[in-house]
């Protein structure tokens, strides 16, 4: 059983993650906006990693 620190701990860091996911979203549709292929490809990989690194964190 987990204490409630930790709890605190892990909503903090789910909230900020998916506040990230928030941005990268937003600088997306910027990307898509002008038509940057490389941009948007570089923002989908970081947001794919931080989806997995939520993931993680939920799973535990």
């Amino acid at each position: 059983m987990q204490n409630h620190s930790t709890e605190l701990a892990r909503d903090l860091v789910c909230q900020t993650l998916l506040d990230r996911l928030i941005v990268m979203d937003k600088m997306i549709e910027e990307a898509e906006l002008h038509d940057n292929q490389t941009k948007i490809r570089q923002i989908y990989l970081l947001q794919n990693k931080t989806l997995n690194r939520l993931e993680r964190v939920v799973a535990t």
